[in-house]
């Protein structure tokens, strides 16, 4: 692959939502923007997922990704998280259609074992191989930052592209 892609993982999650801008090119991978995109768990749903658009649509405009890979919903606690997190996840689909971003979704079983070989590992073991892949010396990488670079990553190695 000769073309730059700049793929946009996202964790989704209606407390913090997890985000990392990959650029792919001649099969390699490098990190140019991750983040956390925090709420207020006191504020309402709407505001909260409201927020979400807002600030995913900055970024999208900032960045321009030429497509998205985004975590399925797998499991959920209760019917309540399984809910909003399903709002959470409409609102972050609707902000990539509306910039024609093609989007691929991923089950967390799927990210684990692209990045680490194993569906079961751990996030300490997801955040370890993402590190080394990338050669990220940061040192404090939040599981919602790491579990986003791992859903970009699991996109590249799906489509071969490193």
């Amino acid at each position: 692959m000769n073309k730059q892609e700049i793929v946009l993982g996202i964790d989704p999650g209606s407390k913090a939502t997890g985000y990392a801008f990959l650029s792919v090119q001649n099969k390699r991978a490098q990190l140019l923007n991750y983040g956390v995109i925090k709420n207020n768990p006191r504020e309402s749903l709407s505001k909260r997922i409201a927020k979400l658009h807002k600030e995913l649509s900055k970024l999208i405009e900032e960045h321009k990704p030429t497509l998205a890979s985004i975590e399925n919903i797998f499991y959920a606690k209760n019917v309540r998280s399984l809910v909003s997190m399903g709002e959470v996840r409409g609102v972050l689909l609707l902000a990539l259609e509306q910039a024609a971003i093609p989007i691929y979704e991923y089950s967390a079983r799927e990210v684990k074992k692209a990045v680490v070989g194993n569906g079961n590992a751990s996030k300490q073991q997801v955040q370890f191989m993402v590190k080394n892949i990338l050669k990220i010396k940061e040192t404090e990488l939040q599981f919602d930052i790491t579990d986003a670079i791992a859903i970009a990553l699991c996109h590249i190695h799906k489509l071969q592209y490193v």
